[in-house]
């Protein structure tokens, strides 16, 4: 009897409810991406066999999604910003001084910067953990030990079995110890069940057992080329080595050397047990497969030997790959920020202009480390216009990596494609049907990056690859390196083609102005300009300090859409005009 009072008394306050409800606007569900999990593994001190067994793990870890982060601190080049060297000299500075003492506290290495970037803008949230706690917790996905002897022998059959087995490597000196913290793990394969061959090193006699029995078996997306660069370990590309064992790839160790790759043959070089070694590996992947890492002898042996199968490059080196791999973009294609600037609103003027270029795009090492030792980070940026580097082959693999810098982009970054076209390649080691086959996955490659623009180092200035390249690519200009001379040709192709002798020839900015004056000073614009690089690394600051350094008057830095269209426009007025630098040429621009 109470309870239907009330429900009477209440009837009311029912009424006016449903009433506002139906007439009051509709309230929208406050949405929340996902967080996503992350552990962070410090593994700063420790042996490089020791850093093995924990990027197997990751790899495995990593599987699934991108949930383990490894801290190499400074000990991976790539992870340095390079905040000071050899400050008393303008030419080593890439950060100001002011900026670098405040970034370094914040920010000592690129790993606290992805940490928090990752946890500000990409909802994850990381725990730090003991690397014993991780290695102990990827016992849940490993099914055992790979135990080997010698580390520089045998690191690239411990990298490729780790993905095959789903297992960890251990040199045997380190096997009680890892022992006692994943003691349920067997010993599933021991290096020493590969017997010695007479006559060849232990690196190649591990390299044949792989082609015979792992390579029909690798996951053939993807390889990983093993080299301590400069002999130094911050520069090992084993750390490569997680995303291997993610996909399951093949990891190598091998010269590339051979008297027809080299620049300067030195048959000190020569290793041609290696070189059949390698050759069969390369001749066992298809078309446009990627070369992770990097390679010996030099990069010319690297990138030739890779073109030369049909495969391309991408450079690395960096850590965490596994990592990146697995953190996707919201969508593609991903869209640049900047709006094409059309020729009819285009006003050229009378001077000289100058795209900064920033080098690497062809290396997924570049992209983790900002664009270079922190470049992107920079509060220069966006002060003036900065042409950007990017690979087509990193953004199928790094969407979310490659999300990061096209959302946060202001209007003056502008991306181009780098370096070839879709990976770092050397065109004049291509036949006409390779070429025609790279061009094709260009032109896919331009619409995924959404860029108009393509840089392309050793391409044949004649013949059946040039006309392959420039028949076929959909672009609309065309970059290249061409010593010593500067030029802009309407002839060869539907769109202008722009040489530059200035590719990694500025250091001191300050200095590079003066030549820059000097050089141009009776030069009468239009004249286009490529600064492409620069000695240690093209950043923000330096090309502003260049750019406080020369008079506004007679120098623009454009963006390439820009550059190209004032290019087009002043056809009349500079085809057919070279300017060859040198003390012994005449300044100015001369037939």
């Amino acid at each position: 009897m109470n309870s239907k009072k009330q429900i009477i008394r209440l009837m009311p306050f029912f009424v006016g409810l449903m009433v506002v409800h139906l007439f009051a606007p509709p309230v929208v569900a406050e949405t929340h991406q996902p967080i996503a999990i992350g552990n962070r593994v410090s593994v700063r001190g420790l042996s490089q066999p020791q850093k093995l067994t924990l990027l197997a793990a990751q790899g495995l870890m990593n599987r699934t999604g991108p949930s383990v982060f490894l801290d190499f601190g400074a000990e991976n080049r790539w992870m340095q910003f390079d905040y000071i060297e050899k400050p008393e000299r303008n030419d080593q500075r890439m950060w100001s001084p002011a900026t670098a003492a405040e970034f370094q506290e914040k920010y000592p290495t690129v790993n606290e910067a992805w940490i928090d970037i990752l946890e500000k803008k990409a909802h994850f949230k990381f725990s730090i953990e003991p690397w014993e706690s991780f290695l102990a917790r990827s016992g849940s996905v490993a099914k055992g030990w790979l135990v080997y002897d010698n580390f520089e022998d045998e690191v690239a059959l411990m990298g490729t079995l780790a993905g095959q087995k789903d297992a960890l490597p251990v040199l045997r000196q380190y096997l009680p110890a890892m022992q006692k913290i994943l003691p349920q793990l067997p010993i599933v394969f021991d290096a020493k069940t590969i017997a010695a061959i007479s006559g060849v090193t232990r690196k190649v006699a591990v390299h044949r057992w792989m082609i015979d029995h792992l390579l029909p078996h690798v996951n053939k997306t993807g390889l990983v080329s093993r080299v301590k660069n400069y002999g130094s370990q911050e520069h090992d590309t084993f750390v490569d080595i997680d995303q291997a064992v993610q996909e399951k790839w093949l990891v190598y160790d091998l010269t590339h050397y051979r008297d027809d790759t080299a620049d300067k043959p030195n048959p000190k070089h020569s290793r041609p047990q290696e070189t059949e070694a390698l050759l069969q590996i390369l001749g066992n992947y298809p078309p446009l497969t990627p070369v992770f890492g990097w390679g010996a002898t030099d990069e010319n042996t690297f990138v030739r030997s890779i073109t030369e199968k049909g495969l391309v490059v991408i450079c690395s080196g960096a850590p965490n790959n596994s990592f990146f791999n697995r953190w996707k973009a919201s969508k593609l294609p991903l869209k640049q920020k900047h709006s094409h600037v059309a020729d009819a609103d285009i006003r050229v003027e009378n001077k000289i202009y100058l795209a900064f270029m920033v080098n690497e795009g062809d290396s997924i090492k570049n992209a983790i480390a900002f664009q270079g030792h922190g470049a992107w980070l920079q509060p220069e940026r966006g002060t003036i216009p900065m042409n950007w580097g990017v690979e087509p082959a990193i953004f199928e693999r790094y969407s979310g990596l490659m999300e990061y810098f096209y959302q946060g982009a202001s209007p003056n970054d502008y991306f181009f494609t780098a370096a070839s076209g879709w990976g770092y390649a050397h065109p004049n080691r291509m036949t006409p049907e390779m070429a025609r086959n790279y061009v094709g996955q260009v032109n896919q490659g331009l619409k995924l990056t959404d860029t108009d623009y393509v840089d392309i180092w050793w391409m044949p200035r004649s013949g059946p690859v040039w006309d392959e390249f420039i028949n076929g690519m959909e672009v609309k200009g065309l970059t290249q390196w061409h010593n010593p001379e500067q030029k802009v040709d309407y002839m060869k192709a539907d769109f202008p083609v722009i040489y530059s002798n200035h590719y990694y020839t500025m250091k001191d900015p300050e200095a590079f102005a003066r030549m820059l004056i000097e050089d141009y000073k009776d030069v009468k614009g239009p004249w286009f300009v490529i600064v492409y690089g620069a000695g240690r690394h093209m950043t923000p600051y330096k090309a502003k300090t260049l750019m406080d350094h020369l008079p506004a008057d007679r120098f623009k830095a454009v963006l390439l859409d820009e550059f190209f269209s004032a290019a087009r426009l002043s056809r009349k007025d500079i085809e057919g005009k070279v300017w060859r630098p040198g003390p012994n040429a005449p300044k100015g621009v001369a037939p």
